[in-house]
């Protein structure tokens, strides 16, 4: 069996990932994002939506860690905005934002996430919101 850490690199895998079953429980809960359906099924619509806002999509792995049976991811996202993000008009722009990621495993499935992100930097970069110290 994979480690931990290799179960929680495979969550940002680009949506081509079908074996969602193998490593995410049915019942797994996103506190982040309470839209999305519970299990790989609420994995499979955020990389949806992922898919539709965002081209260039990538994430840069600085720091895993994993204890029992917790993974902490630390991480940049970059991307450039090419379709509707929270009511966001796609702009064409580049973006770039840390994140953490929290994820709890049993019997080696993700049952529990939770994410931190600079959405404030994100909504600056796309414009949608004043630059960061009155720059803009």
């Amino acid at each position: 069996m994979p480690s931990l850490s290799a179960l929680a690199r495979r969550f940002f895998e680009p949506p081509a990932d079908d074996d969602l079953d193998t490593y995410v429980a049915a019942d797994a809960l996103f506190h982040s994002w309470p839209f999305l359906e519970r299990g790989p099924a609420g994995v499979r619509q955020l990389r949806e939506s992922l898919a539709m806002a965002f081209d260039e999509h990538s994430v840069e792995f600085e720091d895993i860690i994993e204890v029992e049976d917790r993974v902490v991811v630390r991480a940049t996202e970059h991307g450039r905005h090419v379709g509707p993000l929270m009511g966001i008009p796609a702009t064409g722009k580049s973006f770039s934002i840390s994140m953490i990621h929290i994820f709890t495993f049993a019997e080696g499935k993700i049952v529990d996430h939770w994410r931190e992100s600079d959405m404030l930097g994100l909504l600056q970069q796309l414009g949608a919101m004043p630059g960061r110290f009155g720059a803009d």
